[in-house]
């Protein structure tokens, strides 16, 4: 079958649903609905090659077969309650179920083919991403409160490799709309200060036409950036709550990086930067900093237990003495898990941890080359040998750059990380370096204590 044909049947699903839905009024649509999971299925992703009509069935989920009230968290014209598809599109006419809750391809595929397409949306572009993975999410966030789904979700935990990859993603992504929160928020107070004063009426038109237009186009990226922002938050709070997924982010690949992520929000929403977030409006702009704490403080205390977690806090770049307890201190005021001692037992344990450990850094000192990873410059946890420039470097860093470029970083030829193979020999030379050298100083410690 042609991709056209595909085409075809989402331009005219896409365009009714937004311009005129209850022209769906009275169809049956199973047919429609068993094609978009089939194709959107792992088995079946190669069928379908371009990403961005990838993309679009996954459009197709969300404008037609998602209830109106899931998706009215998504501020588009479109999705208003007077231009909403009937009800009874998305379900099932024997059942009366919605076909996402009762269709059995649905409940064994749809999760995991979700979160690789969520991974596969990259390659849209910039500018689409952004709309097509916070749709993805919306529809994650129903599958998971259904218990139709929770065998599926528990698969994903199965395959780490992938999992893997789709976190890392969207820890990249996350970190990068924050980031664009803390940049364009402060420009839009000043604006808006701006705008308050006498002086703005002694402006010309010319100059004031300027300012309000860099305003527009400040509240465009910022609406976007935290929509989708908000909801990758709360995808990762309840994908959390899962204990075998909660396993996975505790590995050496992902902790890290989660506890950088988050600490990196705290220390700006809690630190003096936060001063200037405090937009008039913030609700227009999605920016909801209660919700965010509180999904904030719900990844944190999944992991109250965990050692890995506790380190990784411990040496993060962004940890300080103060930063959880202004945190506490903040989520009891503002009634977040007021009654929850987890958090407490959590800053203990970080507290511990990193009164108790080795300056690594200093430790090691110089590191010799060969156990440097080229791209970071950091010592390798698990050097893999890129099989087509022969390059060594650490997993997580190729991990991550295949992520947005599946090419080879030093000669630029296509690579897949079936390609990169362990080398598991400099591992072991590097364990063993490391091993001697935390030996010496601890064993230099303890003699001065």
């Amino acid at each position: 079958m042609p991709e056209f044909f595909v085409d075809d049947i989402c331009e005219v699903l896409v365009h009714t649903t937004r311009h005129s839905p209850d022209a769906l009024n009275g169809l049956s649509l199973s047919n429609i609905f068993n094609l978009v999971v089939l194709l959107l299925s792992e088995e079946h992703a190669s069928t379908i090659r371009n990403y961005n009509l990838r993309a679009r069935l996954g459009d197709i989920l969300f404008n037609v077969f998602l209830p109106a009230e899931n998706k009215r968290e998504d501020d588009e014209a479109r999705y208003r309650d007077d231009n909403e598809v009937p009800y009874t599109v998305c379900c099932d006419p024997s059942n009366g179920s919605p076909f996402l809750l009762s269709s059995k391809n649905a409940q064994e595929t749809l999760a995991p083919s979700l979160l690789l397409l969520y991974g596969q949306v990259e390659h849209t572009g910039p500018y689409d991403k952004q709309g097509y993975r916070s749709r993805i999410c919306s529809l994650l966030k129903y599958l998971w409160n259904s218990t139709e789904h929770r065998a599926a979700f528990a698969k994903i935990a199965s395959n780490e490799q992938s999992f893997i990859e789709f976190a890392n993603g969207v820890l990249n992504e996350t970190n990068e709309l924050i980031v664009v929160m803390m940049d364009k928020l402060p420009q839009i107070k000043n604006i808006q200060d701006e705008m308050k004063t006498p002086g703005w009426a002694t402006r010309t038109q010319d100059e004031q036409d300027q300012t309000t237009s860099r305003l527009t186009e400040h509240e465009r990226e910022v609406r976007s950036a935290l929509m989708l922002a908000n909801k990758t938050m709360k995808m990762f709070a309840f994908l959390s709550t899962d204990k075998k997924i909660a396993e996975l982010f505790q590995g050496k690949e992902l902790s890290t990086r989660l506890v950088n992520v988050l600490l990196y929000v705290l220390q700006n929403m809690l630190g003096q930067k936060g001063l200037d977030l405090k937009v008039d409006n913030p609700e227009s702009y999605h920016f909801k900093p209660k919700e965010l704490l509180s999904d904030l403080v719900s990844i944190l205390t999944c992991f109250v237990d965990s050692k890995t977690i506790q380190d990784a806090i411990a040496h993060c770049g962004y940890y300080s003495d103060t930063l959880l307890h202004k945190l506490v201190k903040t989520s009891k005021k503002l009634g977040i898990n007021s009654d929850d001692d987890r958090l407490d037992r959590l800053i203990v344990a970080a507290e511990s941890a990193k009164a108790s450990s080795l300056d690594l850094g200093t430790i090691l000192g110089d590191v010799p080359d060969e156990f440097e990873d080229p791209v970071t410059c950091e010592i390798m946890e698990d050097p893999v040998t890129l099989t087509t420039s022969q390059t060594v470097v650490d997993r997580s860093t190729i991990t991550q750059h295949l992520l947005n470029d599946a090419m080879d970083p030093f000669n630029r030829q296509p690579l897949t990380m079936e390609q990169v193979v362990p080398n598991h020999e400099l591992k072991a030379r590097i364990e063993a370096w490391k091993s001697e050298k935390i030996a010496a100083a601890a064993a230099a410690k303890n003699a001065g204590a």
